[in-house]
């Protein structure tokens, strides 16, 4: 890359006696000899050779690149537009595929709510079956005593000191020894 040094640095005038402009002079100093003048706006002149440099190569860039700079941007551009286009394109994908999870996970909801609520109605009438059959059985049980004339006197108040189960409550000869 060549090195630049400023040759020159000249003050532009309009009708008025106002700088409008500093016309810079810029020189080789490596690969060659080589020169170049461009003009920025306003007074520059108090600005150091190294910022004046750069003022000048920005200038001779922006006046004989321009149109490289342009295509360059107007690709840069199709490229944006192209990633902005994809991402629209996933955006929508992936806005359909929320709505049908959404729309499935809802219809879960109600089927789990309609399955609870099945089950919970099986639960009841099973409860209310063990209910009948439990009183069913109960009055069998009744039944039973009822008919076979042995009724048991529950309210009895004398003791009954068996232990093995015998009638005889005062011979233990056949019991069972731990």
């Amino acid at each position: 890359m060549r090195s630049w040094s400023v040759a020159g640095k000249y003050q532009i005038f309009d009708s008025d006696g106002v700088i409008t402009h500093t016309e810079i002079v810029l020189a080789s100093t490596t690969a060659g000899y080589a020169t170049f003048t461009e003009r920025v706006l306003g007074d520059q002149t108090g600005k150091s050779e190294r910022e004046l440099v750069e003022l000048a190569r920005e200038a001779l860039f922006k006046s004989e690149f321009s149109d490289r700079a342009m295509a360059e941007s107007v690709q840069k551009i199709d490229e944006i537009e192209a990633v902005v286009k994809s991402a629209k394109k996933f955006m929508a994908e992936a806005e359909t595929k929320m709505t049908v999870m959404a729309k499935s996970q809802t219809d879960l909801e109600e089927r789990l709510s309609l399955a609870e609520t099945d089950r919970n109605t099986r639960f009841k009438a099973i409860e209310d079956q063990f209910a009948i059959l439990n009183g069913s059985v109960m009055e069998m049980i009744t039944d039973y005593y009822s008919q076979s004339g042995e009724e048991e006197d529950v309210s009895d108040t004398e003791s009954n000191d068996n232990v093995d189960g015998s009638d005889n409550s005062t011979t233990n000869e056949n019991t069972e020894t731990e």
